[in-house]
């Protein structure tokens, strides 16, 4: 392959993409250029740079995830490392953090537990952002729990952060003050209906919530009595038309919902999960806190 130039390159992935059923096959394919070249736009490309262009666009136009083909995603405004081992982080899973922060307000957790913690954005982001807090990060694959030890060290929380391989909180006898989850909860019947780059291309372990969506939920939750400190708090994602079934579900646990978040799109999102009784207790003593809806 010769020198070429760059913008007919560009119409050409561009084409690919659009043929393939990519939803916006045009910044994608100059986001998959700027991996080959930067953001430089120079006006040509190599032979070498070419066949790498092509590379890329193929992979895409198999719906591979850009994620993936890039090895990383933005979450809170910080770089993740993301593989075929890991869900890709979500906008939707923001909600989740600004949940934490709102909640816990100028007192931040002492100890946090991320269940199921994939790439470990949401361990990861609190801790950067609670430079006082310490946590864990439990998943059930090693090739994940190493993605997410790397982006434990990416960021710079290696001393106040440990990755733990293992199902769910089983081989945990710690109490903590803030757990956070993000479990699988898509039904199994729902699954072929996802987009390609989902249902082809990220880890089943990490969407499928068995046949009704609740699955993990159930191994999950039982668990949280044990695992919350006194006034400790669960900030627990899940699917839009979920709520109520997760309410019901901790409350056969003895845990009270303290409170409620929808995502950006206005669709249920995340339930807070906490003792009975301590809970109110202690948002109505502890100043500054901001009251969850």
């Amino acid at each position: 392959m010769t020198a070429a130039s760059l913008d007919d390159a560009l119409r050409e992935a561009t084409a690919t993409l659009r043929a393939s059923g990519v939803e916006y096959p045009a910044r994608e394919a100059r986001l998959l250029a700027e991996l080959v070249v930067g953001r430089d736009d120079p006006r040509t490309l190599s032979s070498a740079e070419g066949r790498h262009l092509a590379t890329l666009v193929a992979r895409r136009a198999r719906r591979e995830p850009f994620a993936q083909i890039a090895g990383v995603r933005e979450f809170w405004s910080l770089d993740f490392e993301v593989t075929m081992d890991t869900l890709i982080p979500r906008p939707d899973s923001e909600t989740l953090i600004e949940c934490c922060l709102d909640r816990f307000g100028r007192r931040p957790p002492a100890r946090i537990l991320d269940l199921g913690t994939g790439s470990g954005c949401l361990i990861v982001t609190l801790l950067v952002t609670w430079t006082g807090s310490s946590g864990i990060g439990v998943d059930v694959s090693e090739r994940t729990c190493a993605v997410a030890a790397r982006n434990v060290l990416r960021h710079g929380v290696g001393d106040r952060a440990w990755i733990v391989c293992g199902d769910w909180a089983g081989a945990l006898d710690s109490t903590f003050d803030l757990v956070v989850a993000n479990p699988p909860y898509v039904p199994g019947h729902d699954l072929a209906g996802l987009d390609p780059e989902v249902a082809l291309h990220e880890p089943r372990l990490a969407i499928d919530g068995g046949v009704d969506g609740y699955a993990c939920y159930r191994r999950i939750v039982p668990r949280l009595p044990t695992l919350l400190s006194r006034h400790g708090m669960a900030v627990i994602e899940h699917g839009p038309d979920q709520r109520d079934g997760l309410s019901g579900l901790a409350s056969d646990h003895g845990l009270d919902v303290a409170g409620t978040a929808d995502d950006l799109g206005g669709r249920h999102r995340v339930l807070f999960l906490a003792h009975r009784e301590p809970w109110r207790k202690s948002l109505e003593s502890a100043d500054g806190l901001v009251t969850v809806r």
